[in-house]
């Protein structure tokens, strides 16, 4: 019985939702803190080295500096 009313609340709780005031953001929007390496110099938009620095670094400091986290 009470599985049934749940189910039977649950659709209401949707109608209210109203997707007209909900703003979304992209990637651009953010700016992304701890880098000053301009993004034209990356391969990727999140990367803490320039690209130039690939065959200066070590591997594993290279592959660090591709970890967006």
């Amino acid at each position: 019985m009470k599985n049934l009313i749940l189910l039977l609340f649950l659709p209401l709780l949707s109608i209210g939702q109203d997707n007209s005031q909900i703003t979304y953001y992209g990637k651009d929007f953010f700016r992304l803190e701890g880098t000053v390496i301009p993004d034209s110099l990356k391969e990727n938009r999140y990367d803490r080295l320039p690209f130039s620095y690939k065959n200066i670094v070590r591997k594993p400091v290279w592959d660090l500096s591709k970890s967006s986290a």
